[in-house]
């Protein structure tokens, strides 16, 4: 009697802290069928913090590439974007909610050509772009979600926010994002 007792006792602290070490020894005991035991070790308080750990990762999961992407920021522009480098990286405060804003540094493989800043041009005289200009400043700017309509490929659940600057004649521009 006394020895199932310190069995019991044994498992119940390895339920606690080890709980396949609880599965190993309850097989080896012959000490409840291997289905409870199966359950005890996925209710234990080690795999309760470990699921609480995932789910932490992955609702808070790190959006710092996102939009380091080159295919997802021409679709978004409807600019054909050279291939470019990310040199620098800010990170913004996180809010309890998920909320963030951060922005980068990036530098183009080569000075963009004309081209693409003439196309940027013609979509700003139609209208119907997030496209502007400021001097030799080209600025895409735009929010969606909560209510606001999302670029084409994006989610308008996700309340986000896209900014990327580039200049006629200079490699470098910045990005900034986040979700709001």
């Amino acid at each position: 009697m006394m020895k199932n007792i310190s069995k019991w006792i044994v498992l119940i602290i390895s339920w606690f802290t080890l709980s396949p070490l609880m599965v190993y020894l309850g097989g080896r005991w012959k000490i409840g069928n291997k289905y409870v035991r199966m359950v005890g070790m996925l209710l234990s308080p080690l795999f309760l913090a470990l699921y609480l750990l995932l789910f932490t990762i992955v609702c808070f999961e790190d959006d710092r590439s996102y939009f380091q992407n080159r295919g997802r920021i021409e679709r978004i522009t409807e600019v054909r974007i050279p291939k470019f480098k990310v040199i620098e990286y800010h990170e913004g405060q996180r809010g309890f909610n998920g909320d963030f804003n951060d922005w980068f540094v990036f530098e183009f493989k080569a000075t963009p050509p004309h081209e693409l800043f003439d196309e940027i041009d013609k979509l700003i005289k139609t209208g119907n772009t997030s496209w502007h200009k400021e001097g030799n400043e080209y600025i895409f700017d735009k929010t969606w979600g909560n209510g606001l309509p999302a670029p084409k490929g994006e989610h308008e659940n996700e309340d986000r926010m896209f900014s990327i600057t580039i200049t006629r004649g200079e490699k470098q521009g910045t990005i900034r994002h986040g979700m709001w």
